[in-house]
């Protein structure tokens, strides 16, 4: 989509011309989709709040430029992370869903390489699906999402999932490195390994959206499978690690297991206290999984 904006756009900060000849008169064009602007308001007794509101709200208008959910102006293209974030915004505010269809048409035909990534696919589409109740989309990702869940990486020994000398897949639990809360990776890894869970068993209610009683069906069935491998695997002392081996949770660990319903019983409230306890020791994508 960024290719055909024409002329290409050029953002900086600031600009100096030195030895013009004549006074330059500047001119701003603002650039964006369709936004309906009166959809959603806010209002609250807190002033801080509601400009905290109002800036993310302008955010999401602004960066629609290119048609596609892109990751603010540093590389100019949808990550699926990123664009889960920015499609549920988005959603809160406006019920054009024609960005987030175009993003996940392209986040299809051009993966990212985060393990990660690829598994939050069915949680997009899903969550396009609750909001605009298009099954003809659905329809027409139905097959390119099943590559999301990544069968071809899981261990037949384990039977968990591992990108471990993967040649384009790599775990990312967080980015940048340095807000993964001292993270110790390994071969098998507890977020990625979370992610599928969740994966799985969102795929087995699109299976159902689309009619398909025994896929879902299935699906579930491989969603519990895997859940009670996950729960083998990387359990420790009531809670669990960050990977095989590891005697270490990081906040994201204890966030996941929550997220994709792994945690049980008492370790409900022992992932809770570490999650108070840590504060918001992860990044601004880890932040919305976390609150």
């Amino acid at each position: 989509a960024q290719q055909d904006i024409n002329p290409p756009i050029t953002v900086f900060r600031f600009v100096e011309i030195a030895g013009a000849s004549r006074v330059i008169t500047p001119v701003r064009t603002r650039l964006t989709a369709p936004f309906n602007e009166a959809a959603a308001a806010f209002a609250c007794s807190d002033a801080t709040l509601k400009r905290v509101w109002d800036f993310c709200k302008h955010s999401i208008h602004a960066t629609t430029v290119f048609g596609v959910y892109v990751d603010g102006n540093r590389e100019r293209l949808p990550y699926e992370g990123d664009a889960y974030i920015n499609q549920l915004g988005h959603f809160a505010l406006d019920n054009d869903y024609s960005i987030a269809r175009r993003t996940i048409d392209l986040l299809l035909e051009h993966p990212t390489w985060p393990t990660e990534w690829a598994l939050i696919m069915p949680s997009i589409v899903y969550d396009y699906y609750m909001h605009s109740a298009d099954l003809e989309s659905l329809r027409r990702w139905y097959e390119p999402l099943q590559t999301r869940l990544l069968p071809q990486h899981v261990d037949a020994a384990t039977g968990l999932l591992t990108t471990a000398g993967a040649s384009f897949y790599r775990d990312i639990v967080d980015w940048p490195p340095g807000e993964r809360d001292g993270v110790v990776m390994g071969d098998f890894n507890l977020v990625p390994n979370c992610y599928r869970v969740r994966a799985l068993a969102t795929q087995a209610r699109l299976d159902a959206a689309l009619g398909h009683a025994a896929a879902a069906e299935a699906r579930r069935r491989e969603a519990a499978a895997f859940r009670e491998a996950v729960r083998a695997h990387f359990r420790k002392d009531g809670a669990f690690v960050d990977s095989i081996g590891a005697d270490h949770l990081s906040i994201h660990g204890a966030v996941f297991a929550l997220w994709s319903g792994v945690a049980e019983g008492a370790e409900i409230e022992v992932l809770k206290r570490l999650i108070v306890e840590r504060g918001m020791a992860c990044s601004v994508y880890g932040a919305q999984f976390l609150l």
